[in-house]
């Protein structure tokens, strides 16, 4: 061998080709859902929504008129005890000594100086004036 010559290389053979099967066309294939499920499903959160609203609203009306209605009785409480203050204060006034012995004159009634006694065997009383 010379330096000038090729060197053969080793042949490649090449793996014969298998028959492959036809590919199948594509075909168009129809969606999932249908257009009537998206409606449906707009209509359904839709109403959930509004139901949401409406439920949210009723809870926090109701929510005022207790706080309404808790505000109206306290206002009664304080008007009930403005009056008993009053009323306690009217009765204190009446209990005085003074006021005892007006309302006793009114009814006939007179002071006293000394004890009266009652003798239960005669039931006669001791110490009036007569």
């Amino acid at each position: 061998m010379t330096l000038a010559q090729p060197i053969p290389s080793p042949r490649r053979t090449r793996p014969e080709r298998e028959t492959v099967a036809p590919r199948p066309e594509l075909q168009v294939v129809p969606a999932a859902v249908p257009a009537g499920g998206k409606i449906v499903f707009l209509v359904v959160c839709m109403i959930m929504l509004v139901g949401g609203l409406i439920g949210s609203l009723t809870l926090n009306t109701l929510m005022a008129e207790g706080s309404y209605r808790q505000a109206e009785l306290q206002r009664e409480i304080a008007q009930e005890a403005q009056m008993r203050d009053r009323l306690q204060t009217e009765l204190n006034n009446l209990n005085t000594p003074e006021q005892l012995a007006k309302a006793a004159k009114g009814l006939g009634m007179s002071q006293q100086q000394a004890p009266l006694m009652i003798r239960l065997s005669d039931e006669t009383i001791i110490g009036l004036d007569k």
